[in-house]
């Protein structure tokens, strides 16, 4: 689940930030819970959310997750193209394939992102819950 990843890692001392599509989730996060989407779960003190990628993505990211649903994904990379920072691991953390051309979130950050980017690309998929993680139960991912 895309809301897994972070406080996994903000509970092992990492600072996380994260682009929120909405002001409203992104309030909500700040606030300490985010009730759109994971209700009844305080958020980490170490995840902090933006709207803007800019703010997310400020000049000391060591890593960017692109915790993405892959439907959205290739609209999302050739939007924020100038955007994302080049020289860090670039991460899918979405499964599946895109309707439509049958690719994967790999496939599609190879197609859409400049070769300069392409030596930091990883994918982490694996089967995992946001509730399970938020509860502190293992996971496979």
């Amino acid at each position: 689940s895309a809301w897994a990843r972070p406080p996994a890692m903000a509970r092992r001392g990492s600072d996380v930030r994260i682009l929120s599509h909405t002001a409203a989730v992104r309030d909500e996060i700040n606030a300490g819970e985010n009730k759109t989407y994971l209700p009844g779960y305080e958020v980490h003190a170490n995840i902090e959310a933006h709207t803007s990628i800019e703010d997310a993505c400020s000049p000391d990211v060591q890593i960017v997750l692109l915790v993405i649903p892959t439907q959205f994904l290739r609209r999302f990379l050739v939007t924020n193209l100038a955007k994302i920072p080049v020289g860090c691991p670039v991460v899918a953390c979405a499964k599946g394939f895109e309707v439509g051309t049958a690719e994967t979130p790999y496939e599609m950050m190879v197609g859409e992102l400049p070769g300069k980017y392409h030596r930091h690309f990883a994918v982490l998929a694996g089967p995992s819950f946001a509730k399970e993680i938020m509860d502190g139960q293992p996971t496979n991912v």
